[in-house]
């Protein structure tokens, strides 16, 4: 799975509400690494299932978050 700039921005802003003031690469890491612990068991297995497969729209649930993907690339989180 791969991050837009505008997805990372979004998930600071509106899950971990923090301003991004780091660069993408390190942006990126917390970002993954903030969701997996996020992820309840369920959410892991959905995540598991679905990243990889090339859906063209895809809405993945992340507590009382929803990630939206298009075809493997997280475009926004709401």
């Amino acid at each position: 799975m791969t991050f837009t700039t505008h997805f990372i921005n979004r998930y600071f802003e509106r899950v971990l509400k923090l301003r991004n003031e780091s660069k993408y690469s390190e942006a990126t890491s917390i970002v993954l690494s903030d969701m997996f612990n996020r992820f309840s068991l369920n959410e892991y297995a959905a995540y598991e299932k679905f990243v990889g497969k090339n859906i063209e729209n895809l809405t993945m649930p992340i507590g009382i978050h929803r990630i939206i993907m298009k075809n493997d690339t997280a475009i926004t989180v709401y």
